[in-house]
């Protein structure tokens, strides 16, 4: 794994935000609602970067605050950079964060059908709030806790 650095995003990461979106995410988001998260006060959106090339973006993470918990909005990797460790880097450094916040749940949709991105969760703590199987939407929720009791 090359050094990176995780930095706020900036509004001229959006191009690379967006054409990472679209190429790894299967039902991704458009660049207006990737623009609109962006630009939320509620939202932290953060970039990874290699140190050596700081305005490449390899990935990007966005969490918002709702009420006492916090939300994963969105995480991807570029595909170059998948299953290199990047992805598991951005969220524990971002799970830091909050929970030295005193945070103590972290809630994320995923669909059902994204079998890579619900073992990427369960590979780094998070579990299924109700089995897969009992919903019938597109989507379930996983929750991880911040501080185990």
């Amino acid at each position: 794994m090359a050094t990176v650095i995780l930095r706020k995003a900036q509004a001229n990461d959006l191009e690379q935000i967006t054409a990472i979106e679209h190429s790894v995410q299967p039902v991704p988001w458009s660049r207006n609602g990737l623009f609109s998260e962006f630009s939320t006060n509620s939202v932290i959106f953060w970039v990874l970067s290699p140190t050596s090339s700081l305005s490449k973006v390899i990935g990007y993470i966005c969490f918002r605050m709702i009420v006492d918990e916090v939300y994963l909005s969105n995480i991807a990797i570029a595909d170059k950079y998948q299953r290199l460790g990047y992805g598991s880097f951005l969220l524990k450094n971002a799970l830091n964060f909050w929970k030295n916040r005193g945070i103590e749940r972290v809630t994320l949709d995923v669909c059902k059908q994204n079998h890579q991105a619900i073992s990427f969760y369960a590979r780094n703590g998070f579990f299924f709030v109700c089995p897969p199987d009992k919903l019938k939407g597109k989507f379930c929720l996983m929750a991880m806790k911040l501080f185990q009791e």
